[in-house]
């Protein structure tokens, strides 16, 4: 595998451990913070984070799969900006409960979905060239 791909597996790598190690902060450490509505709130973040740490790991395979290609590319930047975007402003509004980090998460939420859309195109792209 190149380097360019393990990279890419790193990143999602370490991404997926923090999204573990948020999960159980949430559960265990952060719980007195995360009372009423907050808790699924940061649930959702957990979750997503996790989610497209994975995804990270499988459009990479794909990419090197299928060819190093804009759309790939793009696909795999969407995917850690709106992670970060979108997990991280639920996970502060969560804990702060100031409304001003609640309101970034449609930002990172579209970015993710500007990823599987670049993914999924990227891929059909690839699919019609062999």
């Amino acid at each position: 595998m190149n380097g360019t791909c393990n990279r890419w597996i790193f990143l999602g790598s370490i991404m997926g451990f923090f999204a573990v190690l948020f999960g159980s902060a949430g559960a265990h450490w952060l719980e007195p913070y995360l009372h009423g509505r907050y808790g699924p709130i940061f649930d959702t973040a957990f979750r997503l984070h996790l989610i497209h740490s994975v995804v990270i790991i499988v459009a990479t395979l794909v990419m090197k799969n299928a060819g190093r290609t804009i759309l790939l590319s793009s696909s795999l930047w969407f995917f850690i900006f709106g992670t970060i975007v979108f997990s991280g402003s639920l996970s502060l509004y969560s804990l702060t409960h100031w409304k001003f980090f609640g309101a970034a998460a449609p930002v990172g939420g579209f970015t993710l979905m500007l990823g599987w859309i670049a993914l999924a195109l990227g891929a059909l792209k690839s699919y019609k060239n062999t």
